[in-house]
């Protein structure tokens, strides 16, 4: 199986600091050099050449859709797949998508704020009206409400909730197409035969799901299903909630299966007799075994817990959970295990309860510190909105950055010179519009300068007057990031690697080439060579060694060139 390792690199971009193989999936917790931020790479596992034959296609499909929700709340983002070699014949998908950071005592998913804390009714509702709300944006996105996505593989595993409090689905369409793709081979039986068929031995190699938290229609392998099944699944989700226990106890999955399919599991209120009946209702209609009995979408499921707010008179500060908040005592105080400040504390309990409330409980001394606290909260919170807004600008940048390179990787397999150059010209489009979101960024003003260059060597035939314009450009954005005394940063773009600002000198001395600036070019190599001798660059010897070597190179030739007063074309390294 391939597997990266710790230390090693996923494209030579995505640096892999943690491997979990748990469940149908890898997933290496990486940093991604380019942008220098956390991601998750994610692929499937597979015990032979052809079982990634079979569910590469659905793989690839599931991705691209989750890719298409784009940036939306309640949703963990998918930005990019793509494949790397098993062999020489046989490629292995994978799904680059935001890692979700979680609190230090619960972890990142609900499966550890059901087991590890124990849910309040508070605490329930919240995650389920939020789950709901998540899978109505999903169903919206993907083709709003004739919408018929099934995620396939709803579980508290697959909810992941943020050390700063966000809820989000992850997993969008990936059980889905993998299922898709594994029946073409090995269908469903037509009929379910008696619990000592072979049925289920088949049924498990086949299912790609959540045991637990599977629809009967879902293990029975039925065609025809629609988001009704992740309904179901949310009813397993919401009675673990309320009772810490699954909603079947199985010993295996074809237990599990014959379970969903026959039986019905014990009343809520035999483990839980604090629950209200309107919501022990909703979790009931959840899980009926006939489709049409369930609600008909999560928009129906989450106005009724909505409605259970208002009753209960909790939709005051649901979000208090995020704090390990409980609305269930006497004198209502934040948790200690959440090791919240003082100031915090006072805050949030003082919108909920009241000044004199806060007061009495020793938290402020008076109506007046509580104010103070508030104008700082405030600022903060003005704080926060910049952050916001700044990853905000990174992220659509960094997707118009990756759509530019996907572009100038295709214009090196150009088949002629006005083919490469359209695609050029659409790349360098990408890239300004990366540029105007975050003005100046080194990587961006990089790929500007490159860009600038190969354009300028495809024009200069029939235009020297662009071609000159265009190599004035290019050595201005390399210029922009050699001012910057940046420190030694990886970087790639279609196949090729790059170390900057040593790549930016490098290519500044092309640009001076083909503007046959011997001289200038020839003072650029110099500098680059000496900075490349006394630099540390330890972290990068194999770029490091091969930029030395390629240097010198390119300086003799320029030297030759100089001799004969021949003018270099543009060739990128």
């Amino acid at each position: 199986m391939n597997c990266f390792s710790v230390g090693e690199y996923i494209v030579g971009r995505y640096l892999v600091k943690q491997v979990n193989k748990g469940g149908m999936f890898v997933v290496y917790f990486c940093h991604d050099e380019l942008f220098d931020r956390p991601i998750a790479i994610k692929t499937f596992k597979f015990k032979s050449p052809q079982q990634i034959e079979i569910l590469t296609e659905g793989f690839v499909q599931g991705a691209k859709k989750w890719i298409l929700i784009g940036d939306e709340r309640n949703v963990v983002r998918a930005y990019d797949v793509f494949t790397t070699p098993i062999n020489d014949d046989l490629r292995l998908p994978y799904l680059a998508i935001e890692l979700v950071e979680g609190n230090p005592i619960y972890g990142n998913s609900l499966r550890g704020w059901i087991h590890k804390s124990g849910l309040d009714l508070k605490l329930v509702l919240y995650f389920a009206q939020t789950i709901c709300s998540g899978m109505v944006r999903i169903q919206k996105k993907l083709g709003g409400k004739k919408s018929n996505f099934v995620h396939f593989n709803l579980k508290p595993q697959n909810i992941l909730i943020s050390r700063e409090g966000s809820v989000k689905i992850t997993d969008i369409g990936l059980c889905e197409g993998l299922q898709k793709s594994a029946l073409k081979i090995e269908p469903f039986p037509t009929s379910l035969m008696d619990h000592n068929s072979n049925y289920y031995s088949r049924v498990i190699n086949v299912i790609f799901g959540s045991p637990p938290y599977m629809s009967p229609e879902q293990c029975m392998g039925l065609q025809s299903y629609d988001q009704r099944s992740d309904i179901y699944s949310l009813g397993c989700i919401l009675y673990e909630m309320c009772t810490k226990r699954f909603i079947f106890n199985a010993k295996s999955v074809s237990e599990f299966i014959a379970k969903h399919i026959y039986d019905n599991p014990i009343p809520l209120k035999q483990w839980n007799s604090h629950i209200p009946d309107s919501l022990q209702k909703i979790i009931e209609s959840c899980l009926s075994k006939n489709p049409e009995e369930r609600p008909s979408n999560f928009e129906e499921v989450r106005d009724s817990i909505g409605d259970i707010l208002k009753i209960e008179r909790l939709h005051s500060g649901v979000r208090f959970w995020l704090f390990g908040f409980s609305a269930f005592t006497e004198n209502p105080r934040v948790k200690s295990d959440w090791e919240m400040k003082k100031d915090e504390e006072a805050f949030i309990l003082g919108k909920t309860f009241g000044v004199e409330y806060i007061i009495r409980q020793g938290l402020v001394k008076d109506r007046a510190e509580f104010e103070e606290l508030v104008v700082e909260r405030e600022l903060s919170s003005q704080e926060r909105q910049k952050e916001y807004e700044k990853n905000k600008r990174w992220n659509e940048a960094s997707a118009l950055v990756q759509m530019g390179d996907s572009l100038f990787k295709l214009a090196e397999v150009s088949k002629n010179v006005t083919e490469e150059e359209k695609i050029i010209r659409s790349s360098l489009s990408k890239y300004h519009s990366a540029d105007k979101i975050l003005p100046s960024d080194p990587k961006i003003s990089f790929r500007l300068g490159m860009t600038y260059l190969c354009l300028a060597d495809l024009v200069r035939a029939k235009n020297e007057t662009l071609s000159d314009e265009l190599i004035r450009l290019s050595i201005k954005c390399h210029t922009l990031i050699l001012e910057k005394k940046m420190n030694p940063t990886f970087d790639i773009i279609g196949d090729m690697h790059y170390l900057l600002p040593f790549h930016a000198l490098w290519h500044r001395a092309a640009a001076y080439t083909l503007k046959a600036d011997f001289d200038m070019a020839i003072e650029d190599l110099e500098l680059l060579l000496s900075l490349l001798e006394t630099k540390d660059l330890s972290n990068f010897p194999k770029f490091s060694d091969k930029l030395k070597q390629t240097t010198g190179e390119f300086m003799e030739f320029i030297i030759n060139k100089k001799k004969d007063a021949y003018q270099n074309p543009y060739k990128r390294q």
